[in-house]
C-alpha cells in the first residue's frame, strides 16, 4: 500500500504567490507498506508507484488503464483511487481488491485529517 497527499512545496523565494492557484503541487510519499517481498514475482513497488503517477496525472481513474495514456514504463494494471487529492494505491490483489483497499486507506485518512482539523479549531 502507498499513500501520497498533495502539497506544496515552499521553495523560499518571495514575492510568495497570492492565491492557491499558482503554487505547485507534488505528491509526497507519506507511508508505504509492503509484506512477503521474497515471494513477489514482479516489482510490485514499481507497479504501485506507477500507478500512483497515473493517478496524480489524471491519466487512469483508479478503474481501468487507458492503453492510449500509457508511457513506456506504465504497469497496464489498475487498482487505486484519487479521493479528494489523496492518492491511494494497492499492488499485489486482483485489481478490485486493490482498488477497494486503497478506498478504504483513503477515506480513513481524510476522516482522521478532517477530524484533527476540527479539534485544532477548539
Amino acid at each position: 500500500i502507498a499513500i501520497f497527499v498533495p502539497v506544496v512545496i515552499d521553495e523560499g523565494q518571495a514575492p510568495y504567490p497570492t492565491s492557491p492557484e499558482h503554487y505547485n503541487l507534488h505528491p509526497v510519499l507519506l507511508h508505504s507498506h509492503s509484506v512477503k517481498r521474497d515471494s513477489w514475482t514482479v516489482d510490485l513497488v514499481h507497479v504501485a508507484a506507477s500507478k500512483a503517477i497515473q493517478l496524480w496525472h489524471g491519466r487512469t481513474d483508479g478503474s481501468s488503464v487507458q492503453p492510449h495514456t500509457l508511457f513506456e514504463g506504465d504497469t497496464d494494471q489498475w487498482g487505486g483511487v484519487n479521493m479528494e487529492g489523496v492518492i491511494v494505491v494497492c499492488a499485489g490483489l486482483p485489481p478490485h481488491f486493490d482498488r477497494m483497499i486503497a478506498t478504504h486507506v483513503a477515506s480513513t485518512c481524510i476522516a482522521l485529517a478532517h477530524d484533527a482539523w476540527i479539534k485544532s479549531a477548539k
